[in-house]
Parts: structure tokens; C-alpha cells; sequence
């Protein structure tokens, strides 16, 4: 894949990446009176969590990046999805895992805890824990393996794009922030997020719910068939 062909492969994946949880972090953050040097505060915790993220994809996909690529994902999913009873397992498993976190997620929509954080170095401890979590995000880790066959300088862009990209809110409350712009941004990310929230918190269930109900069906026709 070519340096042009696999930046365009980063947006997409950067998108399935998007959190913006660490940008109301940040907005809570700068709205708390007890916080001394909130905008420099803020300015690193983006700074760390993005720069952070993109050094760690670096970094993985110099380690383990054609490791991963050279794995045969189809070869292996040929496998598991037409050998009879592992098929109905393998698909069991995964309805049980989305139905599992479906009801977890219902339960819980509208009942966030208050972030907690009120220093400085609890906002940088978020940011390194952010970028420990974003190890296990399949579009991430399909990011580390597209960049290890490619030149280190369009790594850094497609890896920094990826950062930026899924983390974009708070790319623009820093941006914000670094122009005295923040307050209103701040405020208008809280409200934009107060609105979505109640929508996202029973879609995202209401999708899970959905595909296990597929699996589970799927597997049941498969059942009947070979009976």
C-alpha cells in the first residue's frame, strides 16, 4: 500500500476510533474554581493523550506492527465461521458478550459518575490511562499494523492523524483553550453532549441487542439445517 492509499485508510479508522470522553474530562476540568492553572493543565492533557497516542502507535508498530500484519485474520476467520460446532460456539459467545454489555450499557445511560479529577497530575494520570485503553481499540491496533511497511515520516502523519482524528473535541477545546476561546467551548461541548447523551446511551445497547438477536438467529437456522 502506498503512502497516499493508506492515508486515506487512516480516516476511516481514526472516525471508528472517535472518543469524546476525554474532552468533557477536560471541559469539567476548566469549569472547576478550585483548579489553579487550568488552561496550561488542560493544554497538557491534550498534549499527552494525543502526542502520547501517537507515540505509542509508533512505537507498536515498530515492535509488533508486521507481527500483526503478517497474521492470516482470513485464513483464520474462514476457519472459525464453517467448522460446524466451533461456528455455533464462536457465534454464542459473541451474542452473549454484545447482550452482556447491551444490558450494561441500558442500565447504566444518565448515570455517569462526576469526574473527579481536580489536580493537575489526575489529569495527566487520565491521559496515560486513556492511552493504555486505546491498545485494545481494533481500528488502533489495524492502524499500528497498516503503518509498519511504511516510511517512518508517513507513519508520523498517519499516526498523528489518527490521534487528532479520534480525539478530535479535544484537539479543539486545546485549540480553544490556547486562543482564550475556551469558556464558550467548554460550555457548547457540555450542552451538545447533554443533548446527545440520552440518544447515544440506548442506541448503542439498542445495536448490540441487535446483532446478537442476529447471531442467535443465524445460529438457530444453521441448527435446523443441519438437523
Amino acid at each position: 500500500m502506498d503512502a497516499f492509499h493508506y492515508l486515506l485508510t487512516v480516516l476511516p479508522l481514526s472516525l471508528g476510533g472517535f472518543d469524546p470522553a476525554p474532552a468533557l474530562i477536560a471541559a469539567v476540568f476548566l469549569a472547576n474554581p478550585a483548579v489553579r492553572k487550568p488552561r496550561a493543565s488542560v493544554l497538557t492533557f491534550g498534549a499527552v493523550l494525543i502526542g502520547g497516542t501517537a507515540v505509542w502507535g509508533l512505537v507498536l508498530s515498530k515492535v509488533v506492527g508486521e507481527r500483526i500484519r503478517d497474521i492470516p485474520w482470513h485464513e483464520i476467520l474462514h476457519v472459525l465461521l464453517h467448522s460446524g460446532l466451533w461456528t455455533v460456539a464462536l457465534k454464542l459467545a459473541i451474542a452473549a458478550g454484545l447482550l452482556v454489555y447491551a444490558v450494561i450499557s441500558f442500565r447504566k445511560r444518565g448515570r455517569e459518575k462526576e469526574e473527579k479529577t481536580r489536580t493537575a497530575a489526575g489529569l495527566i494520570a487520565v491521559a496515560l490511562g486513556f492511552i493504555a485503553l486505546v491498545t485494545s481499540d481494533v481500528p488502533f491496533v489495524a492502524t499500528v499494523a497498516l503503518s509498519s511497511h511504511q516510511p517512518f515520516a508517513v507513519q508520523v502523519v498517519g499516526l498523528s492523524l489518527w490521534a487528532i482524528i479520534s480525539q478530535v473535541p479535544l484537539f479543539a477545546l486545546c485549540v480553544a483553550v490556547a486562543l482564550g476561546q475556551h469558556g464558550a467551548f467548554a460550555r457548547w461541548l457540555e450542552k451538545v453532549w447533554t443533548r446527545v447523551r440520552p440518544v447515544v446511551g440506548v442506541l448503542i445497547p439498542a445495536a448490540c441487542a441487535l446483532a446478537a438477536l442476529g447471531l442467535i438467529v443465524d445460529v438457530v437456522v444453521h441448527l435446523v439445517l443441519v438437523a
